[in-house]
Order: structure tokens, then sequence, then C-alpha cells
């Protein structure tokens, strides 16, 4: 996690700004995480991933894999660090972006902030060329289910296996992304962020 550029946030988004991830940003970050701490194991993230060191481990390690990006989620208004989201621009796997967790602290959930997280995401992907979106989400975990469904992301591919043949704990979900840009906004100012 270093300083790294900064993209404009596309027009119209209000109360969100996503921007790469800082050693600074840890502190309030691992505040989201304990937060949440009850759900983490349903994230696949441990429980025990609440304190700062353990919470810029984890993002380091997340930011790892060829492609691999953390973005803080802050509230405009505010300038308050509300959560992350941790994507593969691609992900080497399969040549597609994926989010690895997208994680909102507990008393700035249920009022939005995600959707708006995730879309912007979303815009960033398309409007660099992208064309889906895909994430794991463990089955047994109905409101993350109910979530990434809501906003449009579906099973894909149907019947998926874990690599032993078994039945797999998690449900692949993935999102067809508009490819086009609002006016105004270059393809250069929107890759900045991704190689």
């Amino acid at each position: 996690m270093s300083a790294a550029p900064r993209l404009a946030a596309r027009p119209g988004t209000a109360r969100l700004h996503l921007r790469p991830t800082t050693d600074e940003d840890v502190p309030a970050l691992a505040a989201a995480f304990a937060s949440n701490a009850d759900i983490l194991p349903l994230a696949g993230v441990s429980h025990t991933t609440t304190d700062v060191p353990a919470v810029r481990r984890y993002l380091r390690e997340a930011a790892a894999p060829h492609g691999g990006l953390t973005l803080t989620i802050v509230e405009r208004a505010t300038h308050t660090v509300i959560g992350v989201a941790t994507l593969l621009v691609p992900n080497s796997a399969d040549g597609v972006p994926w989010i690895g967790l997208l994680l909102i602290a507990a008393e700035h959930q249920g009022k939005g902030r995600g959707r708006e997280a995730v879309a912007e995401i979303e815009w960033l992907l398309g409007s660099r060329g992208w064309r889906a979106l895909r994430l794991n989400v463990v089955a047994a975990n109905s409101r993350a289910m109910n979530f990434w469904r809501g906003i449009g992301y579906r099973p894909y591919p149907a019947g998926c296996r874990a690599y032993d043949g078994r039945p797999s704990a998690t449900v692949m979900l993935a999102k067809p992304l508009s490819t086009s840009r609002p006016p105004g906004v270059s393809r250069e100012e929107a890759s900045t962020w991704f190689g």
C-alpha cells in the first residue's frame, strides 16, 4: 500500500470518494473491520483481522497478486473513512476483474453506501473497457447474497464446483458492465489507477 495517483470521482457521485488505500487509512479500516468482526468469517476473512497490524497485513496480501488493488471508501462530506474494497484487475485465473472484499463499517451499513461504492467500482472498470465484474460469496452468507443479487449480480457459471469436484461453499457471481464514459471523462483519466 503505497501512495498512488488519485482519480477524480465520476461526475455526480455526491457522497463517496474511492481512492487507493494508504498506510494512513489502516487505523480507520481496522475499526471498520472490528465493527464487522461477527461477519468477517462469512466473508472468508479471519475474525482476528481487527487490529491495525492484522488489517495492514491482510490489505498488503490482498494487493500482492498481479493486478491487486485496495480502494479506501471515504465519505465526502466528513472525509471519514467508512470502508474498503479489494480488487483484482484482472484476476490472472480468468482475465476478468474481481472484487475480493467489500467492507463497510457497521455504522454506515444500510444507508446505500455499499451500493454506491460498487456502482463507482463498476463505473471505473467499465470506463476502462472491462465488460464484466465477478466475485465470490459464501453461500451461507444470505445477507451478502441478497446485497449482491439486489444490485444485479447473478450466479456464474451455474453449478460451480470446488477444485475437488464437491459442491462449492461459495457462489461465483458476475455482472456485465457498461463500457461507456460520461462526457468529459477521458479514458486516460479513468485509467490512472489500473495499469
